[in-house]
């Protein structure tokens, strides 16, 4: 929108464009504009053009779940069934079930304000890495989640991670409880 108008960008104006279907937004640092793309890759608008990544420049999964970015500029995209991927200065590598996450499917990430990168997944494990190693946050609770859905800092550096069976609250590397929730 210009202030008069809409632009509508689909496949009939706009080459890089494969699918009209796109999903999971997210801007980085420097303005750009994340976005899956349909199952055929990501798309990057930097506010004139649109450039496309795809398996073929190294993505593990045309299927990207979620994107973050870390302090270093790194760029954190998660799959639907492949891992994560982290882009870094033009370069993919990707972190897998045997390289220590417990599900291939992403479906949030959060590098919160410690730096510290967050992964929920389709198991009940929450993971972090850390260092360049793939962590499993213990919940001193013991309570069983199933599906995490999303991930959130909020302005206090609590992280809300929402399931498919509720809400849980980790402050200072501790699941916390709140009566008011």
């Amino acid at each position: 929108f210009d202030g008069t108008e809409f632009k509508v960008y689909n496949t009939k104006n706009t080459e890089q464009i494969k699918a009209n279907v796109t999903r999971n937004f997210f801007m980085d640092r420097q303005g750009k504009i994340w976005m899956g793309n349909g199952g055929v890759g990501i798309l990057i608008y930097n506010g004139n053009k649109f450039d496309r990544i795809t398996e073929e420049q190294g993505l593990s999964l045309n299927y990207p779940s979620c994107f973050e970015e870390d302090a270093d500029g790194r760029i954190y995209i998660g799959t639907r069934c492949d891992g994560l991927n982290i882009y870094d200065r033009g370069k993919f590598s990707v972190i897998k079930k045997e390289d220590g996450l417990t599900s291939n499917y992403i479906n949030t990430i959060l590098n919160d304000s410690k730096n510290i990168l967050w992964i929920g997944s389709n198991d009940q494990d929450l993971l972090f890495l850390e260092r360049g190693k793939i962590k499993k946050f213990f919940d001193i609770t013991r309570k069983q989640y199933s599906r995490i859905i999303k991930l959130f800092e909020d302005s206090n550096g609590v992280i809300w991670v929402g399931t498919d069976n509720g809400i849980m609250k980790i402050k200072n590397g501790f699941s916390i409880k709140d009566e008011n929730l």
